[in-house]
């Protein structure tokens, strides 16, 4: 099934849930994104029931998508969103009536339970929205149980050279990117488990071709062929990958056993 099939395919007439169904979501990049963290993060997750918390999960496309990889997680999202979170747990009734995945409006930081909680905390495309993006950082280091994963995705410098600099400050980035020499200062009380460079130059070319021109289009059903056309031409083409290359780094980290860190005290 592709990724994203249920979040385009909730609400919509007979048509376009097909093909919702066989496409998946229209926005390639979420697909580069999404592969990285089925591809990598479920080999390494306990094979007993796994806790999850994803912070700024939007409309829980990540959640929904390892919920399908790994049945036995117990997933929560967070997000500031209303809207986002409504149309999360619409698709949760929907499609996903047995999972145990639920989705909130709040700010996950300010969670007073959270301490050594969770085996995998996600931060997917988060960390470039966050003024303070150390303070977020450390709760993250404090939420997690010690041995727990903590999964990263950042776009690097090259992100705004590629989508334009009126998407970059139309989705709300704060700072330009991220170095894998960053990420691991982030992060310092964690050790690094892997880390994987996406979205290299061949995507880039329906990335560039899209979000710079094609998304403003104003006749629908036009724009949405042409994202569809970007992702069928470039979506599975992620390559060369590298840190000169791609505009976006995907990391894993995990908590030594044993961890003791006063930074890593949540709030709440």
């Amino acid at each position: 099934m592709a990724i994203g099939s249920e979040l385009c395919s909730y609400g919509r007439s007979p048509v376009r849930q097909a093909v919702g169904m066989f496409f998946g979501t229209s926005d390639f990049h979420t697909h580069i994104r999404v592969r990285g963290l089925i591809q990598h993060l479920p080999p390494l997750l306990p094979t007993r029931s796994v806790t999850v918390i994803e912070c700024g999960c939007g409309v829980g496309a990540n959640i929904f998508e390892l919920s399908k990889a790994k049945k036995n997680i117990v997933a929560e999202g967070y997000d500031l969103s209303e809207e986002s979170i409504e149309y999360a747990n619409s698709v949760k009734r929907e499609f996903f009536p047995d999972c145990a995945i639920a989705f909130y409006c709040a700010d996950v930081t300010e969670l007073d339970t959270a301490r050594s909680r969770y085996d995998c905390v996600l931060l997917m495309d988060v960390l470039e929205h966050i003024p303070d993006d150390t303070a977020l950082a450390a709760w993250v280091m404090g939420a997690s149980k010690e041995g727990g994963l903590v999964c990263v995705s950042v776009p690097t410098s090259r992100y705004r050279r590629v989508f334009g600099e009126d998407f970059h400050r139309e989705v709300g980035h704060v700072r330009e990117g991220y170095s894998a020499s960053h990420l691991a200062a982030l992060f310092p009380h964690l050790e690094l488990v892997g880390l994987w460079y996406n979205t290299g130059i061949v995507s880039q070319i329906g990335c560039w071709l899209y979000y710079r021109y094609l998304r403003h289009v104003k006749v629908p059903v036009i724009e949405g062929l042409m994202a569809l056309a970007c992702q069928l031409l470039f979506a599975w083409a992620d390559f060369p990958n590298g840190p000169k290359y791609s505009c976006s780094i995907f990391a894993i980290f995990r908590k030594p056993i044993n961890s003791t860190s006063s930074s890593e005290t949540p709030r709440g």
